[in-house]
């Protein structure tokens, strides 16, 4: 009776599998069926699977061939080599062990049969799959460190390319004597490019009316999808377009004639991007048009979290004053989601009024008690975030113990069996990963402490002016003031605020003594 076969060919991209690389392992394959008697009853292709980046349960071949293997539908495995299987230490032997198990014969052309009667030949078939993946870890390293260097000398290497350039032949060739694309500049997008940064510039518009108004004009991406607010600030924030070739963290040297804009124009309108933007410290300052209320962009529904939007009163209204409305809870018109408006008038003055309060508690002490009460705080981070480095440094050496003992293991020295070490190894680097969180956030803190630390003398003189100044403030100037000094401002039902100051300012209220809730929240 014939033996049934199954073959497996793969390949890592798409350009091999162009190259006649499964073909080649094909017929392989199917002269030793012949030479041997063997029956090759299916075959499966994968073609631009890496076996070193893709787990065996994301690979649908190999998936097919276990369930054909609990069917008992084939007698061997058969492979051109047997990295066609897989490239992953921690994985790979283990797949191959499952298939023997189950009574498949697993056979590669060149190198033979895979056994394993013995503790020696379950530790050689992990070697084999050590070594693989640590030449496919050299094949990727060396790759990526010549697209690096090329990148760096100002080549095109591949992705997408940016709006504003296209893909031309110039004559240049590879090492293999194949012509190549350079990048240059596409005169009508560029135009386009030029265009939104001299608007953002000079009118200073907002990323939403410049997409409106390029759509209007039946303008389209490359894509030929409609222009939307975040393309156009993904465009401003390019620095491509000051004659650059950026891919990931590799920036080439500056290349004249691939620049669009200069450096001046670009500096500019980040600025304007960035003090419009409200995940910044320093809040917005130039305000967005239609919304000049004292609170715009800082005061948040306390219910659904939205940002609440500035309602004017319209000519010939009944209603005569400004209002905060937040439209989620208005949209929802229910119960539960509380408030939906709010007059503009009392929200001000509440959190001017409790603002003047926080100013007068923190100007209530010295710098030089600060400065002390500062350095108290930063000893203490030092000192955690230097005993979670030593507890995050022994769970890195426990763990490379654990996984040093997964030799002995395949070896049968080990007193652990393999799926005891896997639990184990899988505990120690959850461990581990934790400890890193800590350690991350510690460094965090300590960095933000030695910013405050260097800059206390401004911090300290600026909550000064704003205490003199705040009385007899401007409209502007009372934004300014509570746009630096506050986060997000939240409110709900009954007019019930919470201020939440900026992490720089947060210092100076926990010197005063007083609690978060008592100074930070506000009622009628």
């Amino acid at each position: 009776m014939l033996l049934r076969v199954c073959c497996l060919y793969r390949v890592s991209t798409t350009a091999q599998a162009d190259h006649n690389d499964i073909p080649m392992q094909r017929e392989a394959c199917q002269e030793y069926a012949r030479e041997h008697g063997l029956w090759i009853i299916k075959e499966y292709q994968e073609r631009g699977i890496s076996a070193f980046k893709t787990p065996a349960e994301d690979r649908d071949a190999l998936q097919k061939l276990r369930e054909d293997a609990l069917e008992r539908r084939f007698d061997i495995l058969l492979v051109f080599m047997f990295d066609r299987i897989g490239r992953r230490s921690d994985e790979t032997p283990f797949v191959v062990e499952w298939f023997i198990k189950h009574g498949i014969r697993v056979i590669s052309v060149k190198e033979g049969e895979q056994i394993l009667d013995s503790h020696t030949d379950r530790l050689l078939n992990y070697i084999r799959y050590w070594q693989g993946e640590g030449e496919s870890q050299n094949t990727s390293l060396r790759i990526q460190t010549r697209l690096r260097q090329m990148h760096q000398e100002g080549y095109y290497t591949g992705g997408p390319v940016t709006y504003g350039y296209r893909l031309v032949y110039t004559g240049r060739r590879n090492k293999k004597g194949k012509p190549v694309q350079d990048l240059l500049i596409c005169d009508e997008e560029a135009a386009i490019v030029k265009e939104i940064f001299a608007r953002t510039v000079s009118e200073q518009i907002g990323t939403t009316t410049l997409a409106n108004d390029l759509n209007q004009r039946d303008l389209r991406t490359r894509a030929g999808a409609k222009f939307q607010c975040r393309t156009i600030k993904s465009i401003l924030q390019n620095r491509a377009y000051l004659g650059y070739i950026i891919k990931r963290d590799v920036s080439s040297p500056h290349i004249p004639i691939l620049q669009i804009i200069d450096e001046t124009t670009f500096e500019k309108a980040n600025q304007i991007l960035t003090k419009r933007s409200v995940a910044t410290v320093q809040r917005r300052s130039i305000p967005r048009k239609g919304k000049p209320a004292l609170l715009s962009a800082i005061l948040f529904c306390g219910i659904c979290g939205h940002r609440l939007s500035t309602s004017r009163p319209a000519e010939n209204s009944r209603r005569n004053k400004t209002q905060y409305v937040c439209p989620i809870c208005r949209k929802a018109q229910l119960v539960e989601c509380g408030q939906s408006t709010y007059t503009a008038e009392t929200v001000d003055s509440m959190v001017l009024r409790q603002t003047s309060t926080l100013l007068n508690l923190f100007t209530a002490h010295s710098e030089d008690s600060l400065r002390k009460a500062l350095e108290k705080k930063h000893k203490v981070v030092r000192q955690r975030l230097q005993e979670e480095k030593d507890r995050l440094e022994s769970a890195k050496a426990e763990l490379s113990k654990r996984e040093n003992e997964v030799v002995r293991v395949l070896d049968g020295r080990s007193k652990y069996t393999a799926k005891e070490l896997s639990a184990l190894i899988h505990e120690q680097n959850t461990i581990c990963n934790r400890l890193s969180g800590w350690v991350d956030r510690l460094n965090d803190q300590n960095q933000h402490l030695q910013y405050i630390s260097r800059n206390l003398s401004f911090l300290y003189a600026t909550v000064l002016r704003w205490k003199r100044i705040l009385p007899t403030a401007t409209e502007e100037e009372q934004r300014e003031i509570l746009r630096e000094l506050y986060q997000r401002v939240e409110i709900q039902r009954g007019y019930a605020i919470n201020l939440n100051l900026t992490s720089y300012y947060s210092f100076f209220l926990s010197c005063t003594g007083e609690s978060k809730k008592s100074v930070c929240s506000v009622k009628p």
